[in-house]
Parts: structure tokens; sequence; C-alpha cells
């Protein structure tokens, strides 16, 4: 409805002043777009909260598992009766991401470590040595045929 549609229906319902009509014309116009939001709106979950669907899909399944058996039906999965579908719930399961902080005390592991680490660096180098040798000796050998090719015709 138009505003001045509006207009003619409140005057012609309630036969109220132009004012009146004015006023509320103009609150109506503000009213409807000034909705109360709640304190905590466009904020989302706080870390670490738990999803709740997630959690009652967790309980289900825990339930649904003590019925069937327990363990000794994930034992009968796991060795007989469907052992893919097993895993493929196990590794759903394992964490993706594992953080965690270590202080190492021993001295002798700490030395262990880098030098486990050196060994490792110096056979990527004897591996990128040889790469770059066969790869050399490949485009000899190219060179080599490129110049029988040219002396013979």
């Amino acid at each position: 409805m138009t505003n001045m549609n509006a207009h003619n229906t409140l005057r012609k319902d309630k036969r109220m002043s132009d004012s009146t009509i004015k006023a509320q014309s103009t609150d109506s116009k503000i009213l409807p777009n000034s909705k109360r939001k709640p304190p905590r709106a466009g904020m989302g979950r706080p870390k670490g909260a738990l999803n709740k669907v997630g959690s009652d899909v967790r309980l289900m399944v825990l339930q649904a598992l003590n019925a069937a058996g327990g363990i000794d039906y994930l034992l009968a999965q796991a060795w007989k009766a469907n052992p893919a579908a097993f895993l493929a719930l196990v590794g759903k399961l394992i964490p993706a991401k594992v953080e965690a902080d270590m202080t190492v005390r021993d001295e002798n592991l700490a030395q262990q470590l880098n030098e486990a680490r050196q060994r490792v660096a110096k056979v990527r180098a004897r591996e990128d040595a040889e790469q770059a040798q066969e790869k050399a000796d490949a485009i000899a050998a190219a060179v080599a045929e490129v110049r029988r090719e040219l002396t013979a015709n």
C-alpha cells in the first residue's frame, strides 16, 4: 500500500487529524526496521564449544554400539564381517592434527636427534647429486645421439 493510500485509509477509518496521520505514517516506517538483536548476535559459537548436533549423533552412535554388543561387536566387524568399514570408522576418530610441546631433559637425546637430522640431510644431498648425475648422463647421451645423426647425414 502506498503512503497516500495508507493516509486515506487512516482518515476514513478513524477520522483522525492530519498531524496524527503523519505521525503514525512516519512511525510505521521506522518500527519494522528497528528490530532488537540479541546481545551476542554475530559473535558466533565460543571457541571450544561443541556442536550440539555432532554431540547428539555421537551419543546415538555410542548407544547403538552398546546395544549391538559393544567391544565384542567391534572386534567381530574388524576381523571378520567388514574390516574396511571398521578401519574407515577408526580413521574418522583419529585426530587430523596433534599438537604437543616437549622439553628434552636428556642432552644425549637432543644430540642424537641432531645427528639423525644431519644424516638425513646428507642422504638427501646424495640422492639429489645422484639425480643430477642421471640427468647429466641423459643429456650427454641425447647430445651424442644428435651428433651421430648429424655426421651420418
